[in-house]
């Protein structure tokens, strides 16, 4: 293994865990902000390793995955948990109103 490997290796390990134990939290306590931070870390978990992957062999699947999970979608998802962790009914006071 490399030395641009272990750290995506490390880093998704790390992360793919964290999220494990917050899915477990989630089903236990059922806190909506607990889901999503989750989703969030899971989809870091996996943008780290699809890291590690292109860093052992190029494949543009695997690109894309990463370029998904990792710049477009997981930033959004830990952005909004976050939000609902600070601000629990923010969504709420987003809604439009009907009057």
């Amino acid at each position: 293994m490399t030395g641009t490997q272990v750290l995506p290796v490390l880093s998704s390990a790390i992360v793919l865990l964290f999220a494990l134990l917050v899915f477990r939290r989630f089903a236990a306590r059922r806190g909506r902000h607990l889901l999503i931070w989750g989703i969030g870390l899971l989809l870091f978990g996996v943008a780290s390793a699809a890291e590690a992957y292109t860093a052992a062999a190029w494949s543009p699947l695997i690109f894309r995955l990463w370029y998904l999970a990792g710049a477009v979608l997981s930033a959004a998802w830990i952005g909004r948990a976050l939000n609902a962790s600070v601000m629990p009914n923010s969504s709420r006071a987003c809604a439009p109103s009907a009057s």
